[in-house]
């Protein structure tokens, strides 16, 4: 019995040490992590207790535990953080404790002792946050200033989120922008609230002005305070100040002197009353009230240049004149300062800031060097180091002089700024957003620490963190027009487009607004950026007209901003005929494409054409790789599919597309498929180079896919195999020598094989009289007999013409056919037939190119010039077989068999200028002249061997009018000369002018004319469009378009003529023919947001296009097809409806109706068919789909042509690539 007392009393003390063992694990817990509190910094003098020890020098780094004190002395500040998302920012005077709500939510993180410190929290709601005498506060992700006087009274100010004040006499809720206060034993009660940067005045960073050597200090004070004045000579305003003995300023010089070390660490009103007993006039003192008036960005009496005479007045009107927006007179200021005392390294430092401002990366670094050279501890300057090497993608560098710039001032938020922004950089997002809050913390008022803040909250996945430091960067700030960019494309990426919209909207309204940190140029720029973000978001919202309008407007910002020509490029992706029938956008694609990947750095953006810029933030991409892939099914089972690697390291980055598509037709033998692989690379050795390398792959099989009017075979028998392997190899070269100054360099190689086979198609059949064979080729005997003029081929053996073995046929030999070829093509025509033929024909290319084009930027003027060069072969093989029976004539078997071997040159210059005539109207001149040498008919069989030539000087002409951002005016007259095949795509020479497209490969359809050679364009335009503040966008314009081309096509001539066993005897010959086309586009535009989650747009477009084919040698004839003259009107409606749901739900209805009148020649009316009046079709699509993390990915399904309304459209008039039958369709969208 008495075991059982024993086993209880071993329990006891088992429990006991289970106990103790679990409360030394939860302790040991406790401060592991409280041991991620330290100090970041600290200025003058700060002394930490540890462990209930004594005071002791406190260190940057040092750890504190759970129930450590931190304190600052007079004149000193620090900064403290206590966890990853909890950091704070002491005053002087201040004394706080670690207590265990550090890791324990129902408990006190922080006890403020007595003193002022401003708390920055994104941790998790808890009961109590910090505790003082009189009340404790519970943040609800907070920034909130907290001050406890000597007699206990606690007061709280709330920046941003929520505080709730209790004690046991009552609770009292703050919201941002409201304040409390309470006594020790009295309920807390609402106070008036102190202006954000009045009351954080102390924590404001004022840089430094002064030069000890201009203050006139008396050798008394130079001796006390040398040792100060040898750390505020080496930069080290920190040191100045902990080294200043106190009652040192005896002098005007020492007093000023010591006003400006006091500045230095915030105490504004100390530096005042030190300057009480200096004279009004002097210039130290000028200089220190100038600079406190541009931080606080007062307005203050204009000074006369002339009264500047001292490098610190200079350095101080410098600052002044940023603070009023007055950039350029900033620079001119601190250059000064730099020539009133060259040894003045502040001076040097606030001229490199300037000249990095203006984009001057190498006059910036040349006035860092003086810099460091004289002040080798000034932490702005290892800053402001770093974030010159961070442009020119020296990340690494750059990494190194920031955190030189924190070791030396943990105030700077600049320096803080740059290191997390590196580091995010380099793929550590979490360790860089956490240096982006210590920026926001030790300079809490500066709204652009909280955008970037926002932004990294946001690439973190935190939504409501993200939002709330947006929200307070645009309380900070309300002109400041950064927030609104982040906080667009933060809604963007959670669904909310509509908001994003206008977030956008109004970022850019206050672009200008940033004239106090950016030249104009760097403006445009910036509002570029604003601009292609609005694009894709606008695209987003089905608003598609105003997105392309708005890119537009990007690139005239700014031309070299690779973001607006990426949006552009992939715009016309979007208007691609996928069945590469429609090739009116493959030029324009193509070209702003090469344009993008030029222009933008390692590191811009992503190296791939189907994933869109979002932004071009360098700092804010990590290095890493990502895929992109994205697929459409069609119960037609057509299917389309393309899929994306890239990546970016260091100074390289590289991109794989691939895209493919397989299409079973609507019809016998329409069936397409195609494959293309493209490969990227670019390398960024230097800061100034750009070298960017691309190669495409591309196989495409396709039978008769073009568009007729009732959708009956055009060709059934055709089918057409390209190989491209490669097709594309270039070689681009961006070398940047100068702010807006860009040489762009591209060379590389074309090449395809082309295989075209055809079992019946009808050629062109042309019978002349034998008169013109006389009597060069045949004449009379002596018994009135035709015979060979040429005694060589009359007397050949074998005969040089006899019958076939198939008695239908003929032989020609190789010597007859070399003698009638000058013959061919004379003689009047005496009549015009077609008969179908099998052929087969084999052609290739290849065509080097190499262009060289400057671009030249300035506030006034955008100038564009060059030259591109290319040359090449075009190679064919040909045969065609006659397809008998029905047909009476002599051909020989096969009726052609050639090859043939012809050269290809083009030569191109151009000059383009955008003259910003006044600031609202932008007047473009330019031209281009051309001269090509291409194969006269390599396409059409028979082909030939001849060479065509042509020269071209070509006017352009343009403006654009917009005397407000709510409206623009836009026209344009332009000419030009298109290419033989996909040369013309090649180029960087500019395809849009004004807003309007100027170059193509052609507007023709190819159902029509098949594709063409060498065209001939006039383009002319005009445009007005605009928005209300009702947040409706509208537009209008109109647009003509000419094409002519003059060709030669494939024919077979034939002579009835005595030495010919079978007549007509026909042979391999040519027709020229001329396509004189025109087109009339009128469309107007109307969108409108519905609240927070619709939108409706509606548009109308009539286009009139007439087509003139004319075969000037038939004409005479009489033939029906010689000269027709075709014409069509088609008028669209398209209503549109949108839904974007925040849930990441969203819905579209599309309806589109057509109308569509023929004026077809009635010459080209066949005997017995009726002639075609038009139709019309209604097209109804709904899609609904889903949208989830942070819209990188995206499924989708819906049905197009829900009425199943087939359609009659000729495609004489552009049209969009409609569905003829109801087709399920299902999309997806991943991005990783």
């Amino acid at each position: 019995m008495r075991a059982f007392p024993r086993l209880l009393c071993c329990r006891s003390i088992l429990m006991c040490r289970l106990f103790a063992l679990s409360l030394i694990c939860v302790i040991s817990s406790g401060i592991a992590i409280a041991q991620d509190a330290r100090v970041l910094s600290f200025e003058n003098i700060a002394q930490a207790a540890k462990g209930g020890g004594g005071w002791k020098p406190a260190a940057k780094d040092l750890p504190l535990a759970v129930g450590d004190r931190f304190r600052t002395r007079q004149r000193s500040r620090a900064t403290l953080k206590l966890t990853d998302l909890y950091t704070m920012r002491l005053k002087q005077f201040t004394t706080i404790q670690v207590t265990r709500g550090l890791f324990e939510d129902d408990k006190s993180k922080l006890d403020l002792k007595g003193g002022a410190v401003f708390i920055f929290s994104r941790e998790k709601e808890g009961e109590i946050d910090i505790s003082t005498p009189a009340a404790n506060g519970a943040m609800r992700g907070t920034q909130l200033y907290v001050q406890v006087s000597e007699n206990g009274l606690s007061k709280f100010q709330v920046l941003e989120g929520q505080v709730v004040m209790k004690n046991p006499q009552g609770n009292l809720v703050l919201d941002a922008g409201e304040a409390g206060e309470a006594l020790p034993g009295q309920a807390p009660r609402k106070t008036a609230a102190i202006i954000a940067t009045n009351l954080l005045q102390w924590a404001l960073y004022y840089p430094a002005v002064l030069d000890p050597s201009e203050l006139g200090m008396n050798e008394a004070d130079r001796l006390v305070a040398a040792d100060s004045l040898q750390a505020y000579g080496a930069g080290d305003l920190l040191g100045a100040l902990e080294k200043y003995p106190e009652g040192a300023a005896a002098s005007i010089g020492g007093k000023l002197y010591r006003a400006g070390v006091l500045l230095g660490v915030g105490r504004v009103d100390e530096a005042r009353a030190g300057l009480s007993g200096v004279a009004a006039g002097n210039p130290g003192r000028r200089a220190l009230e100038r600079m406190i008036a541009a931080v606080k960005f007062s307005e203050k009496e204009e000074w006369d240049p002339e009264s500047i005479v001292t490098s610190g007045e200079a350095v101080a009107e410098s600052y002044y004149l940023q603070s009023r927006s007055d950039l350029r007179g900033a620079r001119e200021a601190a250059h000064r300062a730099t020539q009133l005392t060259s040894e003045n390294g502040y001076a040097w430092t606030r001229l490199a800031e300037l000249e990095f401002s203006f984009s001057r990366t190498k006059e910036a670094t040349a006035a860092l060097e003086n810099a460091l050279r004289l002040t080798p501890r000034n932490a702005q300057t290892h800053a402001l180091k770093g974030f010159v090497l961070s442009a020119d993608n020296l990340i690494e560098e750059a990494r190194q002089s920031f955190e030189e710039a924190v070791r030396l001032d943990g105030a700077l938020g600049n320096g803080w700024l740059g290191l997390g922004l590196t580091k995010i950089k380099r793929g550590d997002l979490k360790g860089g957003r956490a240096d982006l809050q210590t920026a926001a913390t030790v300079e809490p008022t500066v709204s652009g620490f909280h955008s970037y803040l926002g932004k990294a909250f946001s690439m973190e996945d935190k939504a409501i963190d993200a939002r709330k430091d947006l929200d307070l960067a645009k309380r900070l700030d309300p002109n400041d027009p950064t927030p609104l960019l982040y906080s667009a494309l933060e809604l963007q990426q959670r669904n909310r487009t509509n908001q994003a919209i206008t977030d956008l909207e109004k970022s850019i309204e206050l672009n200008d607004n940033r004239r106090v940190f950016r030249s104009q140029q760097l403006l445009d720029q910036d509002k570029a950026v604003r601009s292609a973000n609005l694009a894709k978001i606008y695209q987003n919202a089905g608003m598609r007209d105003v997105a392309v309008r708005e890119a537009t407007r990007a690139v005239e910002n700014d031309y070299t901003n690779p973001s607006a020509h990426l949006f552009l490029a992939n715009s016309f992706d979007a208007l691609r005929d996928p069945k590469r029938i429609e090739l009116r956008y493959e030029t324009p694609w193509f070209n702003e494409l090469l344009l993008s990947n030029l222009l933008s750095p390692v590191g811009g953006g992503q190296l791939s054409q189907f994933v869109s810029q979002q932004e071009y933030s360098k700092l804010l991409e990590e290095d890493g790789i990502g895929a992109s892939f994205s697929s459409e099914w069609r119960s037609t089972e057509e299917h389309r599919s393309n899929a994306s690697v890239f990546g970016t390291a260091g100074d390289v980055s590289f991109g794989i597309d691939a895209y493919y598509r397989d299409d079973p037709g609507d019809r016998l033998n329409s069936e397409a498929n195609l494959q293309e692989l493209y490969g990227q690379f670019k390398w960024q050795p230097t800061p100034d180079d750009v070298f960017y390398f691309l190669g495409k792959w591309a196989d495409q099989e396709s039978g008769d896919n073009f568009e007729t009017y009732d959708n009956l075979p055009l060709a059934p028998g055709l089918d057409f195999e390209e190989s491209q392997e490669p097709g594309l190899l270039l070689g681009g070269w961006n070398h940047r020598w100068a702010p807006g100054s860009h040489t762009l360099l591209l060379a590389g190689r074309l090449s395809a094989d082309q295989r075209l086979t055809d079992t019946s198609a009808q050629q062109l059949l042309i019978e002349r009289d034998s008169g013109g064979l006389r009597p060069g080729f045949i004449q009379p005997n002596s018994f009135g007999f035709d015979q060979l003029t040429d005694p060589a081929l009359r007397n050949a053996d074998p005969p040089a013409v006899s019958v076939g073995t198939d008695w239908q046929s003929l032989v020609y030999s190789n010597d007859l056919i070399q003698g009638i070829g000058p013959y061919l093509g004379q003689g009047n025509v005496i009549g015009v037939s077609s008969a179908p033929f099998a052929f087969d024909t084999n052609r290739s290319f290849e065509i080097y190119t190499a262009e060289i084009q400057h671009i030249l930027q300035s506030d006034r003027n955008l100038i564009v010039a060059g030259g591109r060069l290319q040359a090449g072969t075009f190679e064919t093989e040909s045969i065609l077989s006659l397809v008998r029976p029905n047909f009476s004539g002599g051909f020989s078997t096969p009726a052609a068999l050639q090859r043939t071997e012809a050269d290809f040159q083009r030569m191109t210059v151009y000059g383009y200028d955008y003259w910003n005539a006044t600031r609202n109207l932008t007047l473009i001149g330019g031209f281009s002249w051309d001269s090509i040498e291409h194969p006269d008919n390599f396409r059409n069989p028979p082909v030939n061997d001849r060479q065509r030539e042509e020269d071209r000087l070509s006017g352009k002409l343009g403006f654009t009018y917009a005397p407000s951002r709510r409206f623009t005016m836009r026209g344009v007259y332009t000419e030009g000369m298109g290419g033989v095949t996909f040369d013309e795509s090649v180029r960087l020479e500019p395809v849009q002018l004004a807003g309007f497209n100027q170059a193509y490969r052609t507007v023709i359809s190819e159902s029509l004319a098949g594709s063409v050679e060498n065209p001939l364009y006039k383009i002319m335009g005009l445009s007005v469009e605009g928005s209300l503040p009702t947040r409706t966008w509208w537009g209008a314009n109109v647009r003509v378009i000419e094409q002519d081309v003059d060709r030669t096509i494939g024919a077979f001539t034939g002579y009835d003529a005595g030495v010919f066993p079978i007549t007509p005897a026909f042979f391999p010959d040519s027709a020229s023919q001329r396509l004189d086309y025109r087109e009339v586009a009128l469309g107007f535009t109307l969108n409108q947001l519905i609240g927070d989650e619709f939108a409706v747009g509606a548009g109308y477009r009539v286009t009139r296009s007439d087509l003139r084919t004319v075969f000037p040698e038939l004409v005479a004839s009489g033939a029906s097809f010689a000269d027709l003259k075709n014409g069509a009107t088609l008028h669209e409606i398209a209503l549109n409806a949108h839904w974007n749901s925040p849930t990441g739900l969203f819905a579209t209805v599309e309806a589109n109706w057509y109308l569509q009148h023929l004026d077809d020649d009635p010459r080209g009316i066949t005997s017995g068919e009726l002639p075609r009046e038009g139709d019309d079709t209604l097209q109804i699509n709904a899609l609904v789909g889903y949208r989830f993390n942070r819209n990188q990915c995206e499924v989708s399904t819906g049905v197009l042509n829900i009425a199943d309304n087939d359609y009659r459209l000729s495609p004489l008039n552009p049209y969009g690539n409609i569905a003829r039958e109801r087709t399920a369709v299902i999309r997806c969208r991943i991005n990783f």
